[in-house]
């Protein structure tokens, strides 16, 4: 009987990967992630990770925790990954999460707790960045900087993880872009991981979300990344491997600010509207990974010392992306305290932690 695509592809992806860096590590990643989603998925409801659904019975929100079995799988077999001090962070960052997919705990609470675990990762990190675009930074400076993205990075990408595969995709190109800059085996678990859990169940129709639980520990491994693989250690150029969920985040702070309600929960982020622009919740999926994909080449080109060229090419395609945006505006914006609040549609990926 021949394999079905999804299997025959993400085993290709993986190996691909594989074969630039030691095949155990990949293989664990993959391999754990897929086994722990299928298995997760029978057991969501007893567990409460269910996605609400007219039914009852919505789609399992498990990916999260397949992913981070996975790379603690990875952390395992290669004593290189257990060397970067990106576990701690990762799985504290997932733990919040969690809570947060169980129990649904206040915003504030949760920031301030994401804050206290970039602190942590700041002090754990082997290297503080450097600078920003250039601009020389001092070491208390650079701590809380590094600390300050850490946070935004992991904040967007829960903003940001709205359509099926899209949020993994980001934090697919964020780890290739970061392996092809430093070879770093965490870059390559999380690779595997992600593309086993993208092919199998998060492919639009999706069968499986990533949860708060896998935004948070993909925003936190993929903000770790990004600071490690950066150009000349600098911050600036890090941020263009994680360009879209700091587009997003901005956006939505100062669109939330102007209507004065910053937890407020809402649909109007720059997916929902490349959803109501194209028409198509895939269409717009793709064209925001391409962002990223120039993001990342941006850093890639700038480590190369072309950065001249990346800075212009990311600086374009961020212009475009929020140009069309802005053209497409949904239905859906915060409003002021002093209005009637509405009750936003519901988010099939679940409601922002901010």
């Amino acid at each position: 009987m021949a394999a079905p695509l999804p299997t025959v592809v993400a085993a290709a992806a993986v190996t691909a990967v594989g074969a630039f860096t030691p095949l155990p590590t990949v293989v664990a990643a993959a391999a754990v992630t897929a086994v722990g989603a299928f298995a997760l998925r029978s057991a969501a409801a007893r567990l409460g990770l269910r996605d609400s659904g007219p039914d009852g019975l919505g789609v399992p929100r498990v990916g999260g925790v397949a992913i981070v079995l996975g790379l603690a799988a990875a952390a395992l077999v290669d004593p290189d990954l257990r060397a970067l001090g990106f576990v701690t962070p990762v799985l504290a960052a997932a733990a919040i999460g969690l809570h947060d997919d169980l129990t649904h705990s206040p915003p504030a609470l949760r920031l301030a707790a994401l804050t206290a675990v970039a602190a942590l990762a700041t002090l754990m990190a082997p290297a503080l960045p450097l600078g920003f675009f250039g601009v020389a930074l001092a070491p208390p400076l650079a701590a809380a900087a590094a600390a300050t993205f850490l946070v935004a990075v992991t904040v967007g990408f829960d903003f940001i993880d709205g359509l099926d595969g899209l949020a993994t995709g980001l934090a697919l190109v964020t780890a290739l872009c970061a392996f092809a800059l430093t070879g770093s085996p965490l870059a390559a678990a999380l690779a595997a991981a992600l593309i086993a859990f993208l092919v199998a169940f998060n492919r639009p129709p999706a069968s499986a979300y990533l949860g708060d639980c896998g935004s948070n520990a993909l925003g936190m491994a993929a903000g770790l990344l990004a600071l490690q693989a950066a150009p000349n250690g600098d911050l600036g150029y890090a941020s263009l491997l994680v360009l879209v969920p700091l587009l997003d985040l901005g956006t939505t702070v100062l669109r939330r600010l102007r209507a004065g309600a910053l937890f407020a929960r809402e649909q109007a982020h720059l997916h929902h509207r490349l959803r109501d622009l194209w028409g198509s919740p895939a269409l717009a999926t793709l064209e925001l990974v391409f962002v990223a994909a120039v993001g990342g080449a941006g850093a890639i080109l700038a480590a190369g010392g072309h950065a001249d060229r990346g800075l212009l090419a990311s600086t374009a395609a961020a212009a475009l992306l929020l140009y069309r945006a802005r053209s497409a505006p949904p239905e859906d914006e915060p409003r002021r305290r002093t209005a009637p609040a509405d009750p936003a549609p519901a988010d099939p990926h679940g409601p922002d932690p901010a």
